[in-house]
């Protein structure tokens, strides 16, 4: 592996895509490449980026990067710096470090999520979300309660609204779901909390009306590597 990378200064270089089968060694690749680049100082560990679709794959990706570095050096140096994690996670880092009022918010993760919601569905008006599913032929599905289908198709429509990059005004003409979307919005914020599809929906948003700070991350992040494509969407 090593040797290819020596032999093909491409392979670090230049935009390289990975297309094999599950189990034929992409992340090996990916983590020789990695510690390649670290070890042979063609960037630094806070150049580079790596994205992963669960934290537990990231914890064994830098497990590997630290692996081969300690074997192309025969020492193990300081790789604090470089990023291995989800998209979200390096959303949630560039909305503390370049907006701080964020470093003060909270991520919500599903469960506290739907929580969140229900404590605000008097605000949010369920049942005109709900008038609004029955006439666009929705129907509840079996064993669920009428209120956790509510919040759940809100909270999935939102998140539609996020990761394809639209208006929820596009999305639909219910003012029902318009004035819900914005609102849940506005209470997030006032109650300092972020969920997923809005920390990539602020992280782009940011980079999209701020040069200064778009050309401070392009300055920074030179090297990224995806390892694996799941559930993509147009805002990744």
């Amino acid at each position: 592996m090593i040797n290819l990378l020596k032999s093909e200064p491409r392979l670090t270089s230049h935009n390289l895509q990975i297309i094999a089968c599950a189990g034929s060694g992409k992340t090996e690749f990916i983590s020789h490449r990695i510690a390649y680049i670290i070890a042979k100082e063609i960037a630094k560990p806070e150049n580079i980026v790596a994205f992963t679709f669960t934290e537990k794959a990231a914890e064994e990706l830098k497990l590997r990067i630290r692996s081969k570095i300690r074997d192309l050096l025969g020492h193990q140096p300081d790789i604090g710096d470089i990023f291995v994690g989800t998209i979200h996670g390096f959303c949630y880092e560039l909305l503390k470090e370049f907006i701080p009022e964020y470093r003060a918010f909270d991520v919500l993760d599903e469960g506290k999520r739907f929580s969140f919601v229900s404590s605000i569905r008097s605000d949010l008006g369920l049942p005109n979300l709900e008038n609004w599913l029955v006439s666009i032929g929705m129907r509840k599905p079996y064993g669920s309660t009428k209120q956790a289908w509510i919040i759940n198709t809100f909270i999935r429509g939102v998140d539609i609204v996020r990761e394809e990059m639209l208006d929820p005004e596009v999305v639909s003409d219910s003012e029902a779901f318009i004035n819900a979307y914005h609102l849940y919005d506005e209470k997030l914020h006032e109650r300092r909390f972020l969920d997923f599809s809005s920390l990539m929906a602020l992280a782009v948003g940011f980079l999209q009306k701020d040069e200064n700070i778009l050309s401070e991350v392009r300055k920074r992040f030179t090297y990224i590597t995806v390892d694996e494509y799941q559930d993509v969407n147009l805002i990744q």
